[in-house]
């Protein structure tokens, strides 16, 4: 498998967790050690497997998937992290910057079909599941508004 050092880029899931994306596939971490971090398809059938060094960079991978890449899963997904990257950052209401951000990805219309309203996040817990891309896009604003409360200190008991 050829890859290329434009095609990496890393993703952070709702619990926090770091994931690498290399040629529209998704591999989360396995292994840490002082010099080298070590990677696995998340498809959990799937052996693939790439090293990266300490510092991000791509040094190998190996195998080949045994599943199709979704370029919209991975495109959810960034736009999932960068809402809550800035939901985190940013002061701004969330309904804003759910529009902003839906503005900014420049999604197909396919993609935009799997993510929920805004007002659909306001009113229930939304399940919107798609079946052609088998994905489903749920708790959108609960993660934001958790992730923003994190930020707030506590208040000191009398």
């Amino acid at each position: 498998m050829t890859s290329t050092a434009n095609s990496l880029s890393f993703l952070l899931s709702s619990k926090s967790k770091v994931f690498l994306v290399l040629n529209d596939f998704v591999y989360r971490l396995k292994k840490e050690t002082k010099d080298k971090k070590y990677w696995i398809c998340q498809e959990s059938v799937c052996t693939t497997y790439v090293h990266t060094n300490i510092d991000n960079i791509f040094i190998k991978s190996s195998g080949d998937h045994n599943h199709l890449c979704e370029p919209q899963v991975v495109k959810v997904k960034q736009f999932r992290s960068n809402l809550k990257n800035r939901a985190v950052q940013e002061t701004t209401a969330i309904a804003k910057i759910y529009e902003e951000e839906i503005i900014k990805s420049r999604l197909s219309t396919r993609t935009l079909a799997t993510l929920p309203l805004v007002r659909e996040l306001r009113t229930f817990l939304c399940f919107i599941m798609c079946f052609s891309l088998h994905l489903v896009c749920r708790f959108l604003e609960p993660g934001l508004l958790y992730a923003r409360r994190q930020l707030t200190p506590v208040l000191p008991s009398s």
